[in-house]
């Protein structure tokens, strides 16, 4: 039985030494027909991201006992397999097996991996004999069928006006999987799609298990509740076992979920309610791992393995060392029905914090990453917008609300706000100062209020308050990239502290110049006595700009001022209300009728 299959890289794609290591000049890869064909002497290695075996988890959550190799070669080779750990941060290979094969076409090959310590990852490697050509294969096992688990998968995505993403993403599964008789998810895959924006159309997104729900737009808490809701319905029909969470704007091929079928499949009984969670790579450098699972406390989130570089022998090593995990996100979230009960829904909260909310509500579950599963998705430094500013703050007091326990307190509170406010009056934007304002104001109302506000005009409003990009040279500030660099520079070589000392104190003294600074931290650069600053997005090479003015500064702090005695006196009260409305708002019932669902579903 197949466990995971072997991968190539795709054609055009740059960076190879995440799926395989050989020398270009001994070896001709071809992405389309999935081969590599070698000189003689050649090597290639599969010590890779996506090509190691993390014989370590598997052992530990899994009924695996005996590991098997499968090739498809043609020529002479020699295979060796290998197992690869880390001590003190150092490679350590050890050769477990080496055989020669020789074959005049491609034929399969099946080596056994010898018993050996459950330590690291297990991999192979190949030295061609002769001129030969390698074709693929899988890493199998042999078990008992009685002891493998039924796993049919209902994946739910929640889109937004993100036509080309989801278009592409289903185009691939309806060829790869649900074309393709030979694909193990072909009658074990669901997918359900919640349309927030209600611009996809059902007859060139449906068929193929693939259904579309038009939904009103109430965020990703609001998408992945449907689209939860609706798996719910057809449980029974499909004998759905698990729920996979995923964003609309990633990109990911048919070997993630194949991964996650199949571990899932293998998972020991006692393992069962395990939360399997995929790394989120970033689009702009497909290498660069941005996380592999978080914590959560009520300080910030905290990405695990932020910036390994995947094409990292090390790395890859280190990367799958388990680690401290609360909080795996729903771009790509993989857990059972049993325990996502059709009363275990998300907070109504729009969206950031929904996922946090839903992985701490379900804190029994373990919660673990695999090599391999993973997606690509835009950095979050690209997705700038100061709209964040609103719910980030309001979702958060929720969060603390509700999880902070003895932590959150009046005074975290205070500090929390003033030290947001303060930080946006010092960069001149007053309307984020402003939205950090409301959101606090906002977090008193409740859910009472949350629940009968409509979040689309909500949204419409707090959007109308951000700040409008536009190109560079229709700004009335003069732009050089040369002084925007220069400015990064010199803002590095001072400490942090005296730096913010510097510019809270030019806030004080008369503006003379103007400042080019990046729009996802304008603090980088050093704005002491800036008049103006041109917030700068190297993404898009667009910008906006805030002005210095004392009058909005001072209207700033008295509205700060009158919510801090606001919070001095509704503190504990509003905390004891969350959590007593909490049950009610994370329910089917309350989603059917928030959403405006027919009573006939589950």
């Amino acid at each position: 039985m197949i466990l995971q299959n072997l991968q190539f890289p795709n054609p055009g794609e740059n960076e190879k030494r995440m799926y395989m290591r050989y020398d270009g000049t001994r070896c001709v890869l071809d992405g389309f027909e999935k081969s590599l064909l070698m000189e003689k002497g050649a090597g290639v290695r599969f010590d890779t991201y996506f090509n190691i075996f993390a014989y370590e988890k598997w052992k530990k959550y899994t009924y695996l006992e005996d590991l098997r190799l499968k090739l498809v070669l043609k020529g002479c080779f020699e295979v060796t397999l290998i197992r690869l750990e880390l001590v003190s941060d150092k490679i350590c290979e050890y050769v477990l097996y080496s055989e020669k094969t020789i074959s005049d076409k491609a034929a399969d090959f099946i080596f056994v991996y010898p018993p050996c310590p459950a330590q690291g990852v297990l991999a192979f490697k190949l030295s061609a004999l002769e001129e030969g050509g390698f074709y693929g294969g899988a890493y199998c096992t042999g078990i008992d069928e009685e002891k493998l688990s039924q796993v049919n998968l209902a994946l739910c995505i929640c889109t937004y006006k993100r036509e080309d993403y989801i278009k592409a993403n289903i185009t691939m599964l309806k060829k790869k999987v649900f074309s393709d008789p030979s694909s193990m998810l072909k009658d074990h895959l669901y997918v359900y799609i919640a349309d927030n924006g209600q611009t996809l159309k059902a007859d060139e997104i449906e068929g193929m298990n693939i259904k579309l729900f038009p939904n009103s737009n109430s965020g990703g808490a609001g998408g992945f509740s449907r689209g939860i809701i609706e798996s719910f319905e057809d449980r029974e029909k499909h004998n759905l076992t698990h729920l996979v969470l995923m964003d609309d704007d990633v990109v990911f091929t048919k070997y993630t979920l194949e991964r996650t079928y199949m571990f899932y499949r293998m998972l020991r009984a006692e393992q069962r309610n395990t939360m399997l969670g995929g790394a989120m790579l970033r689009l702009d450098n497909p290498s660069i791992q941005h996380t592999a699972g978080e914590m959560w406390t009520i300080n910030k989130i905290s990405s695990n393995k932020n910036n390994y570089k995947l094409y990292s022998r090390t790395d890859v090593l280190r990367n799958e060392i388990e680690e401290s995990i609360n909080y795996l996100a729903w771009w790509y979230c993989c857990f059972p029905m049993d325990v996502n009960t059709i009363n275990n829904l998300a907070m109504p909260v729009f969206f950031q914090y929904d996922d946090t909310d839903f992985n701490l509500r379900n804190s029994g579950l373990k919660k673990i990453t695999l090599a391999g599963i993973c997606l690509w998705h835009d950095p979050f430094e690209k997705k700038l917008s100061i709209v964040k500013s609103y719910y980030s703050i309001r979702n958060q007091l929720i969060m603390c609300s509700l999880y902070g326990e003895n932590g959150f307190t009046k005074f975290f509170f205070m500090k929390l706000i003033v030290w947001h406010v303060l930080q946006n009056i010092l960069i001149y934007r007053y309307k984020a100062a402003d939205m950090v304002l409301r959101a606090a104001e906002d977090y008193f109302k409740g859910f009472a209020w949350l629940t009968k506000v409509n979040p689309q005009e909500l949204n419409d409003e707090i959007t109308s308050m951000s700040y409008t990009f536009a190109d560079t040279g229709e700004l009335p500030v003069r732009f050089s990239y040369d002084e925007y660099k220069r400015g990064l520079k010199i803002k590095k070589k001072r400490r942090k502290l005296l730096s913010r000392i510097r510019n809270a104190a030019g806030f004080i003294l008369m503006a003379n110049r103007d400042v080019t600074a990046p729009a996802d931290n304008p603090l980088r650069t050093d704005c002491f006595r800036a008049k103006r600053i041109l917030n700068y997005d190297e993404n898009t090479h667009r910008g906006f700009v805030t002005e210095k003015s004392i009058r909005e500064s001072w209207r700033l702090f008295g509205r700060l001022v009158r919510i801090l005695f606001f919070i001095g006196g509704k503190f504990k009260r509003t905390v004891k209300l969350y959590r007593k409305q909490y049950p009610a708002v994370i329910t089917g019932e309350f989603w059917r009728a928030y959403l405006g669902i027919a009573e006939n579903h589950v």
